[in-house]
């Protein structure tokens, strides 16, 4: 895992100066003076293409139709070692982008709009920054096409505007959009080459789905996710503090991603949907699909058989791509695996993050995303070891926001 993510993140206070590390990750940086960012800890990145935190369910932060375009707002604070290229946050496929917010080759903050039809883009660039201190930046867009002469963007550096040049790139009709494409922290998808990624710290980033003014720009730079007023979360489409990060699960297969990081503005992963597990509580039979040794008795689910079969059930509604928290309380197991698969089934090859594992008692918590199907399996472990036990009562709800998956 090329971030070095492990598992069980602590977070410190404020520490000036010097640096406190987080297992490699999250770490904090904070050397004194009057421009820090206020936060437990920060991303870290070092300049690969392999070291990034996707979104990978973000329809809402698509601000542009391939006709017309939307307001937003876009901040973060950063710290980049080397700001040639700091890519910040970008939205974009692997032929396209949509919207770029990046330091350039010139080592100036910017956002970059790019036109769904001719490919050419719109901007603003402020003044160059230098490597080793910390930033706030923010970029907003009020929403209108035309010619980078009537961009509509607006760039601010701790607080203060800093509209130092426009992009020169002709005419603009209305932003690309690909509701499909990926939206990146720390990471330009579009490049082939080595440099356009970040290398050094992000922490608090937001995105609002309207133009943020400076007074809420200068009020909002001195807070996490927890200080916002509430009209500085009005039109908050996503907030990452990025000073923590999530197992999903603690599975050893190889296709799993075991680190998320939670959209705080839904509640840091707290904030859950209702249930979704028709029939958890094993109350009854009914419509369980049980193969050969699995059963429902005494309001449990029983597994006795030495074969790798299954037993599942379709639920009352999962959405493909969604984050789930799976709840599996396991009554007793004789230590071998339990294979949990949401929305998807066993297969040669099976999606990333719809499998978990489990060879413990007790209240067993998964963070999975939901495959195409709309049913959740249990499978009996693996070829060498068939797990045989009772499950309690199974529980599936969403995560609201939208989550980060970090690479």
């Amino acid at each position: 895992m090329p971030l070095g993510l492990g598992s069980n993140l602590s977070k410190t206070g404020l520490t000036t100066p010097g640096i406190v590390t987080d297992n490699l990750v999250l770490k904090h940086k904070y050397d004194a003076g009057s421009v820090v960012p206020i936060s437990d800890g920060a991303a870290y990145f070092v300049k690969t293409n392999t070291d990034y935190i996707e979104i990978p369910d973000n329809s809402n932060l698509s601000f542009g139709d391939g006709s017309n375009d939307s307001a937003f707002s876009i901040s973060a604070w950063i710290y980049p070692k080397d700001v040639d290229r700091f890519r910040i946050v970008t939205k974009s496929t692997a032929s396209k982008s949509e919207w770029v917010f990046t330091l350039n080759n010139a080592n100036k903050p910017c956002l970059f709009l790019y036109d769904d039809v001719i490919g050419q883009q719109e901007g603003r660039i402020g003044t160059a920054i230098t490597a080793n201190q910390w930033y706030h930046i923010t970029a907003t867009y009020n929403g209108v096409g035309g010619t980078s002469a009537n961009a509509g963007i607006n760039i601010y550096v701790n607080g203060a505007l800093d509209n130092a040049e426009l992009s020169d790139a002709g005419s603009y009709t209305a932003m690309h959009n690909d509701t499909g494409g990926a939206v990146r922290i720390g990471n330009f998808q579009d490049s082939g080459t080595s440099v356009d990624y970040a290398d050094g710290y992000i922490c608090n980033v937001g995105i609002w789905s309207s133009v943020l003014t400076q007074p809420q720009i200068k009020s909002i730079m001195n807070k996490n996710y927890a200080g916002l007023t509430d009209s500085e979360k009005t039109n908050l489409v996503s907030w990452w503090n990025l000073d923590s990060a999530y197992d999903i699960d603690d599975t050893t297969e190889s296709t799993e991603t075991t680190q998320y990081v939670f959209d705080n503005h839904h509640g840091g992963g707290d904030t859950l949907g209702s249930d979704v597990m028709a029939g958890g509580d094993m109350s009854s039979d009914s419509g369980w699909n049980l193969d050969s040794g699995w059963s429902i008795s005494n309001g449990k689910l029983v597994c006795e058989t030495s074969s790798f079969n299954t037993a599942y059930k379709t639920t009352s509604g999962l959405t493909e791509g969604k984050l789930y928290k799976v709840t599996v309380d396991v009554a007793t197991t004789n230590g071998n695996p339990l294979l949990i698969y949401l929305g998807e089934g066993h297969s040669g090859s099976v999606t990333a993050n719809v499998r978990g594992r489990t060879q413990t008692t007790g209240t067993n918590v998964f963070y999975l995303v939901a495959g195409a199907t709309n049913q959740i399996y249990f499978y009996a472990g693996s070829v060498s070891a068939r797990w045989n036990g009772t499950i309690d009562n199974v529980i599936i709800q969403e995560v609201n926001g939208n989550h980060g998956v970090l690479s």
